[in-house]
């Protein structure tokens, strides 16, 4: 099944369509944003959504300005193969290694940082991270 979804080529939106007029329209009538662009995903099925796994390191300093460094795997049928992805299942290892030093949940395993709460922002330096697994809701039309 061919979706479409809305892309900057880091992340992805939080809406995929399944016809690719709709795609452009919702791209440039609601989300007017030039970084954006629309990409054909082939997947074998998809239900009312699909995930994605997204891994917040940190800001990082560039040559002109600071910049979030995140990592996306590809989009997924359904979270389980979410789970199964290397990005997933090498950072989910680095933390069950260490439990007490990360906030390990169904979707959702991230470094504590200091002050005792989860890895939010903060210096790419600090070695820690925030992952999350994210859906996109389908649209079909």
């Amino acid at each position: 099944m061919k979706i479409y979804v809305l892309t900057n080529g880091i992340t992805y939106h939080n809406i995929a369509f399944t016809n690719p007029v709709s795609a452009t329209c919702e791209l440039y009538d609601n989300l007017c944003d030039d970084r954006y662009f629309v990409k054909e995903i082939d997947l074998p099925f998809a239900n009312r959504s699909v995930c994605y796994v997204e891994v917040y390191y940190g800001y990082n300093y560039g040559f002109d300005n600071i910049h979030d460094v995140v990592s996306t795997t590809p989009i997924f049928s359904c979270s389980d193969h979410a789970r199964k992805s290397k990005l997933w299942v090498d950072l989910y290892n680095r933390a069950m290694k260490d439990p007490d030093n990360y906030i390990i949940e169904d979707n959702k395993v991230a470094s504590i940082d200091i002050f005792g709460h989860e890895f939010i922002y903060g210096d790419v330096m600090q070695d820690m991270f925030n992952m999350k697994i994210k859906r996109i809701k389908v649209v079909r039309n």
